[in-house]
């Protein structure tokens, strides 16, 4: 009997005797748990969680199932595939839980504006599921991210009472968005809530074919970015989309009532009459050992998934199938190709069950001719054969809508650094398939019949101009297995309270009618004393047994916990050492960057410098022309008014000789006089042709003088050809010299010639006198003619003198050629003043030997 008139919110547990029971001496308890929900609803008088049948005298209490269902752990089955959760009782049921990830938004407020993105590892979403580490298929773009929704699912066997109890009590599954090892931005799913729509149904309607809940989680910043601000936008904040799913793989078979006047009638009835025989349907998994290899899709694409299959047994097209998908990529052909290369296949198709790139494997060698011919390659490896369960209707409308993309990839084998590069697209409509002719076959593994469609078809391959650059022969082939059955038994569920006879208590009250009821009475008293003793034995064992176990958890809960704080003391140091790593790191690199500024500052100050020796150079070279200029320009004067000088001096010369004529006339015609004239006529005219011969001595010394500093203005302009020949280091220097060569040799020819006719026509004078002198001497002995004579003789010494200053002056100018440096004994000239120095010693030989 429960009391329920004091009952409250408040959970308290207690023990009820259980009234009629065949054991009057130790009568069974059972620990209920009563109170009122906080919506205020209309739920049943009492809820029982678990029962126990241990008797009170053992003085173990178990505890309520809401404080039992916390240590409660789920078990991996695997010859079974679920997770066993509770005791494997005959009401328990096989369940599917399934979390997908649908999308995500805003995920580039997670990181700060200061940090640059490094998508090199990409980004991924990352939690854990009943011991289960699931890491979603990574993405590279925050800003949009774009990923194919996928679902991790577990299958899970216990009852609902268990299942509710587990989740209310399950903490909150820790959900993270990662980049390799660091975390950006975490969560938490909040799976309990899966199983809020439970709390509100009452009594029997606490059962369910699907239920479904979506999430829209808001992440927070990991601990390393917490300078980042949250945004008070609602739109703007980093959301990510999260579906649960919880559905029973057996379903009631018990007809819903269609309105819900006969679902009240019903409950009603069934609250009136409380120990009357209720046929409730306890839904229990059979699948055969086909169905439990067939792989169900875990990728569900954004507007198609493949769900636990539900079977009402109405039609055959909700019915999910078994189907066997074989795609065979067999060759490529009629390839147009620019180069040898390596080709491969490459296709994903998430709805077959797998987000994993399917590829042709090796690259396959393409060799390019010129002539083009039709060829054929076989693509190796390039069948793929894919299980998965879905009803018809689904199949065909995704097959329509979703054709299967082939792409052909050209890939580099001599430089692997480089990224493959697409060579074309084969769209391939998986429909086709469907609409061939169908044929029966059997399955290879257990013999099951089904059908066969087959479909193969050459394919152009569109290039990136949309031109077809090929050709794919694929061949598709479709095998529909039969529908999933799943056995149901309609077993009656255990009443609440223990079947007992009812005439068994008619026995005991007259126990001597009959010897047989009395022997069988005593049997039965045995029997049970022998059971009581048996089960007292058995709680000894367990009791030991438990008390063992608990040591033994203890030990080893101390020896993890040792080990847990061993490691949590390694950690603290490796995490110390990675600090000072890091600061290590970050004073190296400030003083790299230190480094950097200096270098680039340096960089700057020698490019200014060397722009500004640039300059300088440019300049000094510039006035270095103009000034060289200047002296040739200079020197061409001089060179001009030199020339001018010398036609002066010709055309004196030319008059000099002129005059020289006439005076020859002149003494011819004297010579003719004096033959006829007397002899002081002839007196006068010598002294006439003295004074004319000593004007002409004065003239020729003038005319040596200028000779002179003529010659002290070549030396000067010599020397300073001579300094601008050092300077200069091009051609006009070479010229310069040839040109005062030229002007050298004209002057020494112009002084040679000059010197020469003077001495020819002093010597021929000298001669033509002293011949002359010889006639008048024989002709006439008079004192006359003797003073006659010795004024011939010093005209001769005067001669002699004329002679020795010109031999001066050769051998002058013969050694400061020399001293110069730019004439050696082997040149022309120098050679040319030795002959003249000769012939003048020899003239001066000559005539001292005249004297």
């Amino acid at each position: 009997m429960i009391d329920i008139r004091p009952l409250n919110t408040t959970q308290k547990i207690r023990w009820h005797h259980l009234l009629q029971t065949k054991y009057p001496k130790l009568k069974s308890e059972f620990s209920i748990c009563a109170y009122i929900e906080d919506d205020q609803s209309t739920r049943s008088a009492s809820a029982t969680l678990k029962t126990s049948k241990t008797p009170s005298t053992t003085g173990v209490s178990s505890a309520s199932s809401a404080s039992r269902s916390k240590y409660l752990q789920p078990v991996l089955l695997e010859d079974k595939g679920y997770y066993q959760l509770g005791a494997d009782v005959s009401s328990a049921e096989i369940f599917g839980l399934s979390i997908t990830i649908r999308s995500a938004k805003n995920l580039i407020h997670l990181v700060p504006s200061s940090t640059e993105l490094n998508t090199q590892h990409g980004y991924c979403f990352y939690y854990s599921l009943f011991g289960n580490k699931v890491t979603t298929e990574q993405f590279h773009d925050l800003i949009q991210p774009q990923f194919y929704p996928e679902r991790a699912s577990v299958r899970i066997r216990s009852s609902i009472q268990l299942l509710r109890s587990y989740f209310e009590t399950m903490h909150p599954i820790e959900f993270s968005l990662r980049s390799g090892n660091d975390i950006i931005g975490q969560t938490h799913i909040p799976l309990h809530k899966i199983v809020k729509p439970l709390q509100q149904k009452s009594g029997m309607d606490r059962s369910f074919d699907e239920l479904t809940e979506e999430f829209h989680l808001r992440l927070a910043p990991s601990s390393g970015n917490e300078k980042i601000k949250p945004s008070e936008d609602e739109n703007s904040q980093p959301t990510v989309k999260v579906e649960i799913k919880l559905s029973r793989e057996t379903q009631i078979s018990e007809q819903k009532p269609n309105n819900d006047k006969q679902q009240r009638l019903r409950s009603n009835s069934a609250n009136q009459n409380p120990t009357s025989n209720t046929s409730v349907v306890d839904n229990e998994l059979s699948i055969s050992q086909r169905v439990q290899q067939i792989s169900i899709n875990n990728h569900a694409t954004t507007d198609d998934h493949v769900s636990s299959p539900i079977f009402h047994g109405t039609s055959d097209q909700h019915l999910s199938h078994h189907y066997c998908l074989s795609i065979d990529l067999k060759s490529l052909r009629n390839l147009r190709l620019s180069h040898s290369t390596y080709l491969y296949c490459r296709y994903v198709y998430p709805f077959l069950g797998t987000s994993t790139p399917i590829l042709t494997h090796p690259p396959l060698h393409m060799s390019y001719t010129s002539s083009a011919p039709p060829n054929e390659y076989l693509l190796p490896h390039g069948l793929c054969i894919f299980n998965f369960a879905v009803d018809t209707e689904q199949l065909t409308s995704h097959f329509h809508r979703e054709p299967l993309t082939v792409e052909v990839y050209c890939r580099d084998q001599d430089r692997s650094e480089r990224k493959d590069e697409l060579f074309g697209l084969v769209h391939l409509q998986l429909d086709s398939v469907l609409k061939v002719e169908k044929q029966r076959c059997s399955s290879n593994v257990n013999g099951i019949l089904g059908w066969r469609q087959t479909w193969t078809q050459i394919l152009p391959v569109i290039g990136a101009n949309t031109e077809k650059s090929g050709e794919l022969l694929v061949t598709v082939i479709l095998e529909d297995l039969g529908t999933l059955h799943l056995n149901s038994s309609t077993t009656p569920r255990p009443p609440s309270v223990p079947p007992h006879n009812l005439h068994l208590d008619a026995v005991f009250q007259r126990p001597h009618d009959d010897a047989h009821l009395q022997a069988a009475y005593e049997l039965q008293l045995w029997k049970e004393g022998k059971e009581l003793e048996f089960e007292k034995h058995l709680r000894e064992v367990e009791a030991k047994k438990l008390y063992e176990l608990m040591e033994a958890f203890k030990e080893k809960d101390r020896e993890r916990e040792s080990l847990l704080q061993k490691k949590m003391k390694e950690y603290g140091e490796l995490e110390k050492q990675m600090k000072r790593a890091l600061t290590d790191i970050e004073k190296r690199e400030k003083h790299l960057n230190v480094k950097e500024q200096e270098i680039q500052r340096m960089q700057v100050d020698l490019k200014r410098d060397y722009d500004n020796k640039y300059v300088e150079i440019r300049e000094a070279s510039k006035r270095l022309q103009e000034q060289s200029e200047h002296h040739i320009t200079l020197e061409k004067s001089k060179n001009q008014a030199l020339d001018d000088e010398i036609i002066r001096l010709k055309r004196s010369v030319a008059e000099w000789e002129k005059r020289y004529r006439e005076k020859e006339q002149d003494f011819f015609s004297y010579k003719e006089k004096q033959r006829s004239a007397p002899e002081i006529k002839l007196q006068s005219e010598i002294n006439m042709l003295t004074l004319e011969k000593n004007e002409l001595q004065r003239k020729l010394d003038a005319s040596v003088i200028s000779g002179e500093r003529y010659k002290q203005q070549w030396l000067k302009a010599l020397k300073e050809y001579q300094r601008l020949k050092q300077r200069e280091q091009d051609q006009s220097k070479f010229q310069l010299q040839k040109q005062q060569q030229e002007l050298e040799h004209m002057r020494l020819r112009y002084l040679a010639a000059e010197e020469n006719e003077i001495m020819k026509s002093d010597h021929k004078q000298l001669e033509n006198i002293k011949n002359e002198l010889n006639k008048l001497k024989e002709v006439s002995s008079t004192p006359t003619v003797t003073g006659t004579l010795q004024s011939h003789v010093s005209d001769d010494n005067d001669h002699l003198e004329q002679v020795d200053q010109q031999l001066g002056v050769l051998i002058e100018h013969r050694d400061t050629l020399l001293q110069t440096g730019t004439y050696t004994h082997n040149d022309a000239l120098i050679q040319e003043l030795e002959r003249r120095i000769q012939e003048a010693m020899k003239r001066k030989s000559s005539g001292s030997r005249y004297q």
